[in-house]
């Protein structure tokens, strides 16, 4: 999503970072143990929103997923044909048997965020859209059909600070007038919460440098 909008971004993987990748990973390790102030600016200067919301390399996510322990569920099984992991190949006459979470189980989903700009908001929410509209896959497997949900009875709330949601730096955009996300269908909530969304759409992001 962040790269259909242009924007530089990495998979956060170990050895596919933004510090990583440009070579400043070491650099960067160094400053936090001598000069905090200059690993801040390493840090936002050549860090995309993807380390910045969830975290990279020695910088802590502000984003928080709780457990999301079930009492709502039923397992199933289902016998497939295995797969090589060498080169991707059916293994002739071999056969294995998967367990996963059936049809209709539910699943609680709580995610804390912690002083993210509006557009950073507005860029989880149609992550969660898209998730919802199963346009992507969470998960093993998707190949063979699974890793499909939706998420229902969803409600946003903020804990603290100005309900208005002003800007909270250069790049961000305030959102104007208070939004009512409580205790709304997956369609409803993704409908209503449509300025967040825009505030990603048109926010015009300065970083990495």
């Amino acid at each position: 999503m962040a790269r259909r909008k242009g924007l530089k971004v990495c998979s956060g993987l170990t050895n596919d970072n933004c510090l990583k990748n440009g070579g400043l990973d070491k650099v960067f390790l160094n400053s936090l143990r001598s000069d905090m102030d200059q690993a801040k600016r390493i840090a936002w200067n050549n860090t995309c929103i993807n380390c910045k919301v969830f975290g990279t390399i020695s910088i802590l996510g502000q984003v928080r997923f709780l457990d999301s322990i079930s009492q709502d569920f039923k397992l199933n099984t289902r016998a497939m044909t295995a797969i090589s992991r060498k080169d991707g190949s059916v293994v002739g006459g071999a056969l294995v048997t998967l367990e996963y979470a059936d049809v209709g189980s539910r699943f609680p989903f709580t995610l804390f965020t912690y002083n993210l700009p509006n557009y950073a908001l507005g860029y989880m929410i149609l992550i969660m859209e898209e998730i919802h509209n199963h346009l992507v896959q969470v998960g093993g497997n998707k190949s063979r059909g699974f890793g499909f949900l939706s998420f229902e009875k969803l409600s946003m709330e903020v804990l603290s600070g100005d309900q208005s949601l002003p800007k909270l730096d250069e790049d961000d955009m305030e959102v104007k007038g208070s939004l009512d996300l409580r205790n709304l269908s997956g369609k409803e909530f993704f409908e209503r919460a449509k300025p967040l969304m825009e505030a990603f759409r048109n926010v015009k992001i300065s970083y990495p440098s």
